[in-house]
């Protein structure tokens, strides 16, 4: 049995918003990882250790987690054009590539670096780098 052109369009739209909410939510998680992550190690120095002794762990945990971070915003963003790529195309009769969940494509390494430095990323870890910086030099 053939599903009609509004049913597989809805199905598919809802499919691409769970992995759109996926990434998103990846993402938050991440974000909370990583306060968490400077918190506990900040709070757990001892007080005769100087926090300098720590500035490579926190640059390490920085950049590691803000990768993650762009990463699922990098694959947030390809699921997006996807699901509006797919909403044209059904509108439009071309019922090809039908339930295909893979995110769209594009320039895979620029897409990165832009989600890397977006407006949302940067101010995030580029407030946690400056204190590790102000830390080191302080």
């Amino acid at each position: 049995m053939e599903l009609d052109k509004k049913e597989v369009l809805f199905k598919e739209i809802d499919l691409l918003q769970a992995c759109i909410t996926r990434m998103a939510n990846n993402s938050f998680e991440i974000k909370k990882w990583t306060v968490g992550l400077i918190a506990v190690l900040s709070g757990l120095i001892k007080t005769n250790s100087t926090l300098k002794e720590y500035v490579c762990l926190f640059l390490l945990i920085i950049i590691v987690f803000w990768g993650l971070d762009a990463y699922f915003l990098h694959i947030e963003r390809r699921y997006r054009k996807k699901y509006n790529d797919v909403i044209w195309n059904r509108t439009h009769d071309n019922m090809e590539n039908k339930f295909n969940l893979s995110p769209s494509g594009g320039n895979a390494l620029k897409d990165y670096i832009k989600s890397f430095l977006s407006k949302t990323l940067f101010p995030f870890y580029g407030v946690l780098l400056l204190f590790v910086v102000i830390v080191w030099f302080v």
